[in-house]
């Protein structure tokens, strides 16, 4: 009888092993890889940046899009890259150029270096996609920028906005109300 119950202790522990290397076989698969922190640009990049945005705070932004893409393609992991991808992203939002706008931000997104601006990006592109006519594409962007820990009040707020729209245009009206009722508790 003691050598049953060893027996059935020992299946059990083992279940509980095999069960939990199973487990943690499935976790290494679902895992998202890990981004790579942004690389600081040479003050010359930087430099280059500061001049851009003061040239297109001045209306000059013909020149700007070869520039802004001059300044990612020459310092594609750096913090200059990723300010130069926001403002590229913007510029084509302004233009009403809606596809273009939508692709630079998601590159940013999906770029193997982790981004400061990625909550910010998925609002742009879901705006970028809110104007295709894609809503739900853009409902989902925004669903993911929710999930991102730290995002300050005004980008939550933001985002809440965007999800309130979203959600009355496809009539969603209940989800819409508690989109609502954040905005109206942020507020006051």
């Amino acid at each position: 009888q003691n050598e049953a119950l060893v027996a059935i202790e020992v299946i059990v522990n083992l279940r509980h092993w095999l069960l939990f290397i199973v487990t943690q076989a499935l976790l290494s698969c679902v895992s998202a890889p890990k981004k790579l922190p942004l690389q600081p640009a040479p003050f010359d990049a930087k430099k280059e940046l500061a001049q851009l945005q003061i040239d297109l705070a001045a209306g000059g932004d013909k020149k700007a899009v070869a520039r802004l893409n001059h300044l990612i393609a020459k310092y594609p992991k750096s913090d200059v890259a990723d300010d130069a991808s926001m403002q590229l992203a913007k510029l084509y939002y302004n233009k009403a150029m809606y596809d273009p706008s939508y692709q630079t931000y998601m590159s940013l997104v999906n770029s193997d270096v982790l981004s400061p601006n990625e909550g910010e990006a998925l609002l742009g592109a879901g705006k970028s996609l809110g104007k295709l006519g894609r809503l739900d594409e853009a409902l989902a962007l925004n669903a993911r920028a929710l999930k991102i820990p730290g995002l300050s009040a005004n980008l939550l707020l933001e985002l809440n906005k965007q999800r309130f729209s979203l959600l009355n245009t496809l009539g969603d009206r209940f989800d819409a109300l508690k989109a609502l009722a954040y905005i109206r508790s942020e507020e006051r």
